[in-house]
């Protein structure tokens, strides 16, 4: 699902963010098992009235996929985002959350949960970040499939540390990254990795490499 971008920009009364916000959760409130989420968000900001609230009480049980960037947040957020202890949280197996979502606070409460065995404990899956957090389940959780649009040098140095590195069997980045990988040596020490290399189409954006289809491609 993809919201926005909001033509106003602020909350206003002409403002349909919330009542299409509001909508998504009644959709959502009633699959029960509900298996792939994908939310990209670039609704307006409202202070009063935080977006996708919804998140924390899904019904599914069955959730295997969860994408996640919005762009609503309130910047300056200091209180970590209630909905990662949601109780669906406990079936994922592969994980997106985008750089904007992962604010320091959040970051830091994220690695003191990833401390604790039983939480996110089915992830294979990820998409890379340079945070501390994403550091942290390449090394204490059995992470097969590495996704990173960017920052390849912050990923396989990673990955290196990481005493998972030799369960790492697929390893997805944007092209321009594929011949300077390839000619080093940093891949002698992954031993398992069957699958290297993304998918991109032709686009008029040049910054609009397809992500998405990259981490399809690991998923």
């Amino acid at each position: 699902m993809e919201f926005g971008p909001c033509p106003i920009g602020s909350p206003s009364k002409d403002c349909l963010c919330r009542e299409v916000d509001h909508m998504v959760g009644l959709a959502l409130g009633i699959m029960e098992v509900l298996e792939i989420l994908s939310i990209k968000c670039r609704l307006c900001q409202d202070p009063s009235n935080p977006r996708h609230r919804y998140l924390m009480d899904l019904p599914t049980r069955s959730l295997r996929e969860f994408c996640y960037d919005c762009h609503c947040t309130e910047e300056g957020m200091t209180e970590p985002t209630p909905f990662i202890l949601a109780p669906w949280m406990a079936s994922l197996t592969a994980l997106n959350w985008a750089s904007s979502f992962l604010t320091p606070a959040l970051d830091e409460k994220l690695r003191e949960l990833i401390q604790d065995a039983t939480f996110l404990e089915n992830i294979d899956t990820m998409q890379y970040y340079s945070m501390a957090s994403c550091e942290d389940l390449l090394a204490k959780r059995a992470i097969r499939r590495v996704s990173c649009s960017s920052q390849r040098a912050n990923l396989l140095a990673a990955m290196s540390r990481s005493p998972n590195k030799h369960l790492i069997t697929h390893l997805s980045i944007r092209p321009k990254h594929l011949s300077e990988l390839l000619n080093g040596s940093e891949l002698n020490q992954f031993r398992s990795l069957q699958h290297i290399g993304t998918l991109s189409f032709c686009s008029h954006d040049s910054d609009s490499s397809v992500t998405t289809v990259g981490i399809r491609e690991c998923f």
